[in-house]
């Protein structure tokens, strides 16, 4: 899933979700085809105090890797954003930080914009030198896990990229991720269909909050809140 992420998540590699998911969806193995039966857990730590007041700090532990990385997450009442990612999240290094930005100015890419608006679309472009597209498809989906939990509301966004293999520039990869963000829960689900028409779903397999969880908040970010992703 951090190659979906990263990209989220690992859009979420999600690994760099996150993707390096992270990033992720997507990793710094985001680039890299899925392999399925990957579980990793997404967990809201304490944030490194040179971060942004409004950027909270997800490590991600287990995968295809068995590395801690970890993604930053920019929250507020205009957008979800990914703000950064870091191969290491255990020694916080002069390098870390492998932001996503379109610019020196360590632009965040947005995951989702409020308020959620059907046919929007931005586009971003990675450290790596891809670029993506976003569009908003639904703000209102019915989305069932594999263990029969079922979150409504949920936006779903389809992140459009083209980027360079990380093992060569000339190499380039094009994914298709479709992330579902539902409310009460976070990220939800992520479907990834890569260039070589290869297909990875990831669903969270449980979700643990730290305290009572606003219904209405797309991302909870109390320290301490788990997610288990399951490829």
């Amino acid at each position: 899933m951090r190659r979906n992420v990263v990209k989220l998540l690992m859009g979420l590699f999600v690994a760099a979700l996150l993707g390096m998911t992270g990033c992720g969806g997507s990793s710094s193995s985001d680039h890299l085809p899925p392999v399925s039966g990957g579980t990793e857990t997404w967990k809201v730590v304490a944030s490194p105090a040179f971060l942004p007041s409004d950027v909270y700090h997800i490590e991600i532990s287990g995968g295809i890797t068995g590395f801690t990385n970890s993604i930053d997450i920019t929250k507020n009442s205009s957008k979800i954003s990914l703000h950064g990612v870091s191969l290491n999240s255990s020694s916080l290094s002069p390098v870390y930080g492998f932001y996503y930005s379109s610019d020196t100015t360590n632009a965040d890419i947005d995951i989702l914009r409020f308020p959620i608006t059907v046919g929007e679309t931005w586009t971003a472009q990675d450290w790596d030198g891809g670029s993506s597209t976003i569009k908003v498809i639904s703000g209102s989906e019915t989305v069932t896990n594999l263990k029969g939990i079922t979150a409504t509301s949920c936006a779903h966004v389809r992140e459009t990229s083209a980027h360079n293999s990380k093992l060569s520039t000339s190499n380039v990869w094009n994914t298709v991720i479709d992330k579902w963000i539902c409310p009460g829960y976070g990220p939800f689900k992520y479907v990834t269909t890569w260039n070589a028409g290869q297909v990875s779903t990831t669903y969270f397999e449980s979700f643990t909050p730290a305290g009572q969880v606003d219904p209405t908040d797309y991302w909870p970010m109390a320290v301490g809140t788990q997610w288990v992703m399951k490829n």
